[in-house]
């Protein structure tokens, strides 16, 4: 039912389902959980789970039931371990307590079911562990990239933190994230489609949801949780030391004190993604590192869901082929020390 719905609707195209025609309540709530056969006509559904019936009419738990779709199959994004298609997913891939996967562990990215703490942070969802809902709008937003919540309702700490997007041929710097044209998944949900743009040069969309949970890894430069150069890229002293690594405000070679090179950036043919106000994201003078240049948002094989991109090789989730220096290979992508 699912693929039927995404090959008609325009804002499914953009990645964002769940959302105007391609909400379809049946998908994941049971009026009475009593179903004996699925909608074409045999076979099992989730609320044959023993467990249930679940709260809000749901046919599983939480995670169960985003897993059902978008775990190891073809018409949805498969978001769990191993890819079951053959492209380097923008997201990467979460890891699942209990559920061994080669590859993926607790320290390779987010950790569905964990009760643990966010690093820099204060948040967890103490009774269920992580939920993909926790990150993720059910219903969807259709203005918002991927669905990630914009306000705080049920305990979801991302009020007013909108990450805008534009799908098509032509790139609209005045939102977030671009999502190339094209029709395959691959387009849709990897690496390949996915570019970001600055439409605030002094900020990171991005970066300011992720600081929802992950607090004190954020902030302007010059400030008490990153340090650095006051002003970003507008003033201040140079030499002044960071304390974290930025993430919105300061470009790639910006500061010359033993800092980042734009040429070094420059000189790679992979590159990790940057922001970018003028949409020239791999060679202009304006392009600025945030979060997802140096992790996936879901995780990888890597720790701490690292890229380790080497500049050379075929392109992968963890990075690429061409090295074997590891995280050295990720810093070295805009460092030339």
């Amino acid at each position: 039912m699912l693929y039927l719905v995404l090959s008609i609707s325009g804002v499914s195209l953009a990645g964002l389902t769940h959302v105007g025609s391609s909400l379809v309540c049946s998908d994941c709530h049971s009026m009475h959980y009593s179903m004996q056969h699925n909608y074409r006509g045999g076979g099992t559904d989730l609320v044959t789970d023993a467990n249930g019936p679940f709260g809000n009419l749901l046919k599983a738990s939480p995670n169960d039931l985003c897993l059902a779709c978008h775990d190891q199959t073809s018409f949805a994004p498969d978001v769990l371990g191993e890819p079951s298609n053959d492209y380097a997913r923008q997201a990467g891939a979460l890891n699942r307590l209990g559920v061994e996967e080669s590859g993926y562990r607790a320290w390779t990215g987010h950790t569905l079911d964990s009760k643990a703490v966010a690093p820099g942070g204060t948040w967890s969802n103490p009774t269920e562990g992580l939920l993909c809902i926790d990150c993720h709008a059910p219903h969807g937003i259709a203005t918002q990239f991927r669905n990630l919540w914009t306000d705080s309702t049920e305990g979801h700490t991302f009020q007013n933190k909108t990450i805008t997007y534009a799908y098509g041929a032509t790139n609209d710097t005045t939102k977030d994230v671009f999502l190339h044209d094209g029709f395959d998944v691959a387009y849709r949900y990897g690496a390949l489609g996915t570019d970001f743009n600055e439409p605030d040069e002094t900020g990171s969309a991005y970066a300011n949801w992720c600081k929802s949970c992950h607090t004190s890894f954020h902030g302007e430069s010059g400030a008490s949780e990153v340090g650095g150069i006051s002003g970003g890229d507008t003033g201040g002293s140079e030499g002044v030391p960071w304390i974290r690594h930025p993430n919105a405000d300061t470009n790639i070679g910006a500061h010359d004190v033993e800092m980042s090179s734009l040429a070094q950036f420059q000189s790679h043919t992979n590159r990790v993604k940057v922001m970018s106000h003028s949409g020239m994201w791999t060679l202009g003078a304006d392009v600025t590192p945030s979060c997802f240049s140096c992790h996936k948002a879901h995780g990888n094989e890597n720790a701490f869901a690292l890229i380790y991109m080497t500049g050379s090789g075929t392109m992968t989730e963890e990075g690429d082929t061409g090295g074997s220096h590891g995280l050295a290979d990720l810093c070295r992508q805009c460092h030339a020390q």
